[in-house]
């Protein structure tokens, strides 16, 4: 399932602007979902964790993505020939025709995990109403320029989906749901706390203070303010993460020492050598 849309740039004197790569996810600022009208995902900053969440896909992978805006290379050139960016190289392949075949429409992926790891959706057989809830993000996140005057607008709006037409897979699924249907999700919460760095200190103390009763596992980034992922306005990489090269994490809960990691936690700069090691990195 997945949000098509056709964009195009507008205001400002930049006639060569963009947009930044992966537009399908970056022009989402929070995605929510709702069922029952009760809220059981929120994810705050939804680009930032998307993108990153994407530099993880394959080559190949990525060079099937195109029409969500993830382009080879840098994608500048191909991005450019979509929007009809003065400076773009027109005859250049594949990005020619890329651009022949999607143009200036883009998509959101709606690739939850209530959505694809649980088979075919039902509406129907949910009962209640699955309501998904997305906020568009700021021109400044979402375009490359050197006008801040450019803004973006977005029309024809379209749900794209496949359907089930075997008739004994449907009546399979519709039996799943007429039982009782468990369905399993990971529950992402964003804590937002921003700490601030310096490159030359050689170690840092974060204190994680959170309600959840039990956590899978934590995501920290970071990000260089010059290029990061976050900025600057109308000039940030959206897939540019930094790699502070971490040689060893020690975790303590409720100040005991967690037994698991009572040495510290293995680098994966000292396991990977040469993948991890050579500063900053996409991922």
């Amino acid at each position: 399932m997945r949000l098509s849309f056709k964009i195009r740039l507008k205001g400002g004197t930049d006639i060569n602007r963009t947009v930044v790569n992966n537009l399908g996810r970056v022009i989402l600022s929070k995605i929510t979902i709702k069922f029952e009208g009760k809220e059981f995902m929120c994810l705050e900053y939804a680009d930032i964790y998307m993108c990153y969440s994407d530099l993880w896909m394959t080559k190949k992978e990525r060079q099937n993505v195109a029409y969500y805006g993830i382009h080879v290379g840098d994608g500048r050139n191909t991005a450019k020939i979509r929007l009809g960016a003065a400076d773009a190289v027109p005859a250049t392949e594949p990005d020619a025709l890329i651009a022949t075949v999607f143009g200036n429409r883009f998509a959101i992926p709606l690739d939850f995990e209530i959505l694809t790891d649980h088979g075919p959706f039902y509406q129907a057989g949910l009962i209640d109403q699955l309501t998904i809830e997305l906020k568009f993000n700021d021109y400044s996140q979402v375009i490359t320029s050197t006008d801040a005057a450019t803004t973006y607008e977005i029309t024809d709006l379209a749900l794209e989906y496949d359907t089930v037409e075997n008739p004994d897979l449907a009546m399979q699924k519709r039996q799943q749901f007429l039982n009782q249907t468990v369905m399993l999700y990971t529950d992402i919460h964003f804590y937002e706390k921003k700490m601030k760095f310096k490159k030359s200190d050689t170690a840092w103390t974060i204190d994680i203070i959170t309600k959840a009763r039990s956590l899978k596992g934590i995501l920290l980034l970071f990000e260089d303010p010059a290029v990061g992922a976050m900025g600057p306005d109308f000039g940030r990489n959206s897939e540019f993460y930094y790699n502070p090269l971490i040689m060893e994490v020690k975790v303590t809960v409720d100040g005991n020492q967690n037994q698991l990691y009572e040495n510290g936690m293995p680098s994966l700069r000292r396991n990977y050598e040469g993948v991890y090691s050579r500063g900053t990195q996409k991922r």
